[in-house]
């Protein structure tokens, strides 16, 4: 699979000032990979970050 997270990084911190309020198609996010008794690698889970709230399986963690 190829999947697109995000970052884990507050896209609003200080870290990124150097971007001078330039646009940039960050999100906040991860996959969740699992994997079967025999090894097999499952389709990934997506868990997002929503206004500083982590979503996963369409409930906040």
């Amino acid at each position: 699979y190829g999947v697109s997270t995000g970052m884990l990084s507050d896209p609003d911190s200080n870290a990124f000032l150097y971007l001078e309020d330039n646009p940039v198609p960050w999100c906040s996010g991860l996959a969740i990979l699992h994997f079967d008794n025999e090894y097999r690698l499952l389709p990934p889970e997506l868990m997002e970050v929503i206004d500083g709230t982590a979503y996963f399986r369409g409930q906040s963690v």
